[in-house]
């Protein structure tokens, strides 16, 4: 069936979900995102030394959906607890999980 599920921790940018081999694209998106991030908060008014963990779920449902379809769970730990999460489908609609 291949791989179901990949999660990525966005603030450890040279770790690889074990699934995939590493690459440079992949590389280059994992930096992006983490600028990007960085952006966002300061935006917000904080900084990235005031979040303990991000990390990215990929969830692949073969059985309904094609391969390129899969399900986004973006997870944001604070350094004082506070936990962030949305889901969204292939479509980009937030699902309740």
């Amino acid at each position: 069936m291949g791989v179901t599920e990949i999660e990525i921790d966005i603030l450890t940018s040279k770790e690889y979900p074990k699934q995939i081999s590493n690459n440079k694209p992949l590389e280059t998106a994992l930096n992006e995102i983490k600028v990007k991030l960085t952006k966002i908060l300061e935006r917000e008014g904080s900084k990235l030394e005031n979040v303990k963990e991000v990390k990215l779920t990929f969830t692949f449902n073969f059985k309904e959906h094609d391969h390129y379809c899969s399900t986004c769970k973006a997870s944001l730990i604070s350094t004082d607890g506070k936990v962030y999460e949305r889901t969204v489908n292939c479509m980009g609609n937030t699902i309740n999980t």
